[in-house]
């Protein structure tokens, strides 16, 4: 029985069989068919000595490779972490909350700690590396006076930031400057790189899955196949009462990024430099952390380009930042009365308490207040004196 003739192509060669051998149109190669006598046959041009036929071969390929090589490369740039069990070498993650946070605030801490080598906020160690912010909200005078008001709050001068904090204060496109983007990383060589905020990195791409991943995953590969991790700004929706996760605005980031950090609390008041936020950070290898930051921010002198005073540090952590953060009105109100006669308060009193405690959502305004105390707590409060000198205080 003869071999089924057959004619086809192997990418750039062209080939044709007969009973017995095969060969190459482009090339000339012949061989003798080793699958004669039978029906079915692979021709055999594919395992042929030949250079130029394993070169077309090999450009066709995905680039797989064996699992020697592999822990090759790994070996030679190991996994760790940059910010200590919260972002790895080669991961990359969103920081996400409403607009007015300081979420950019939390991002420029996280990128100058890891210049310098001290720990994020005061409670996480960093791996010490070079820090590339990429942010284009604000000024580059701006950006420099927080970076250097977060060195100092570090115990660090901010001159030993130069050559291990980089910022780019101008936007670009991330599909169209990619190139571009890589040659920066190639020169640089950062531990992190913060892109601040997303929006204006990526325009012309429609906030749905599959656009925002085409844009995301060749930005991600760019920075953690050097060895970089990343951490992408971005903002809330405004849909009140949702899950965090259900906030983050568009379709895409969420699904893409592996660590996720979600910030809330009230926005900056420009006459209160303090502010407490709650922070809950989930991702695919690392356990769940949710704790409140207490930050001061205040500009220490008149003019255009003021030097500042920050300070950040981790105030509660665990179950505990998670519950002040849902405190209900009732109980803010009932947490801040006095078990003393002597000590009751009047509601205006009352509200510049509550603007500080523990939850950092600011202040209640003097009718809620009013309809917590006359209505909800009623049969639990006491109240002396008249008109606007009503004081209230709660007896044990």
């Amino acid at each position: 029985m003869s071999a089924v003739p057959a004619t086809g192509t192997i990418p750039q060669h062209a080939f044709r069989a007969d009973d017995n051998e095969f060969a190459c149109t482009d090339c000339g190669f012949q061989e003798e068919h080793l699958s004669h006598g039978q029906s079915s046959w692979a021709p055999s041009h594919i395992d042929a000595p030949r250079d130029h036929v394993a070169a077309e071969i090999g450009q066709q390929r995905l680039g797989a490779i064996s699992r020697a090589a592999s822990l090759a490369i790994i070996d030679q740039r190991p996994p760790r972490y940059v910010v200590d069990g919260i972002l790895a070498s080669d991961e990359y993650g969103v920081l996400a909350g409403p607009k007015g946070i300081g979420k950019s605030l939390l991002l420029d801490d996280m990128a100058v700690n890891v210049a310098l080598g001290t720990p994020w906020l005061g409670r996480f160690p960093t791996e010490q590396g070079t820090a590339l912010i990429l942010s284009s909200e604000d000024s580059r005078a701006r950006q420099w006076r927080r970076a250097d008001a977060i060195a100092r709050s570090a115990g660090h001068a901010p001159d030993e930031l130069e050559g291990a904090l980089f910022i780019h204060p101008v936007s670009f496109n991330v599909v169209a400057d990619l190139k571009r983007l890589e040659a920066e990383l190639d020169a640089i060589r950062p531990a992190l790189v913060v892109l601040d905020p997303a929006y204006r990195y990526m325009a012309g791409v429609r906030g749905q899955l599959f656009d925002m991943g085409a844009v995301l995953t060749p930005l991600q590969e760019a920075c953690t196949g050097r060895g970089a991790a990343l951490v992408v700004g971005h903002h809330f929706n405004r849909r009140e009462g949702a899950q965090r996760e259900e906030r983050i605005s568009g379709a895409g980031l969420l699904e893409w990024a592996r660590v996720v950090v979600t910030v809330d609390g009230p926005p900056r008041r420009d006459e209160d430099p303090n502010v407490t936020l709650t922070i809950d950070i989930t991702g695919n290898s690392i356990d769940p952390l949710s704790f409140q930051v207490g930050r001061f921010l205040e500009a220490i002198e008149q003019g255009p380009n003021p030097e500042l005073c920050y300070a950040a540090e981790v105030i509660a952590e665990g179950s505990g930042a998670r519950e002040a953060r849902t405190l209900t009105a009732r109980e803010r109100v009932q947490a801040a009365l006095s078990h003393r006669i002597e000590s009751a308060m009047t509601v205006k009193e009352l509200g510049l308490l509550i603007a500080k405690d523990a939850t950092g959502r600011g202040g209640l305004k003097a009718d809620t207040i009013r309809k917590v105390l006359n209505r909800d707590l009623k049969d639990v409060v006491h109240r002396i004196g008249e008109g606007s000198d009503v004081r209230w205080w709660w007896p044990e």
